[in-house]
């Protein structure tokens, strides 16, 4: 399969999961090479301001990728979730953001 092919294919699977925007995979992607939860949502963002568009931005993201937001009827993908709680919590794959991840790994393999 050639590179083209993989990229199709990866981007189908994704698609199955929900995934809809280029946004989304590479904020699924980012979190994904991280094994250990290590990232927060302000390093997604690259920003110590919660108030900026960056933040607000990769929080949007988080929130899709995540349980959703309860203003738009829960519309989340249930990918990725916190890690821990308190101020400036990890983020890791949830069960099906791993599966996600073996099946586009197993493209490239």
């Amino acid at each position: 399969m050639n590179e083209h092919q993989e990229l199709i294919k990866a981007l189908h699977i994704a698609q199955e999961f929900g995934i809809t925007s280029i946004n989304q995979i590479i904020f699924f992607l980012v979190i994904a090479k991280e094994k250990e939860a290590a990232l927060s949502v302000l390093d997604l963002a690259s920003t110590d301001d919660a108030t900026s568009a960056e933040y607000k931005f990769a929080l949007g993201q988080f929130r899709k990728l995540s349980s959703g937001s309860k203003y738009r009827s829960n519309d989340g993908l249930g990918l990725v979730e916190y890690a821990d709680t308190g101020r400036n919590r990890r983020i890791k794959l949830t069960t099906k953001g791993k599966q996600l991840l073996k099946l586009l790994e197993d493209i490239t393999s």
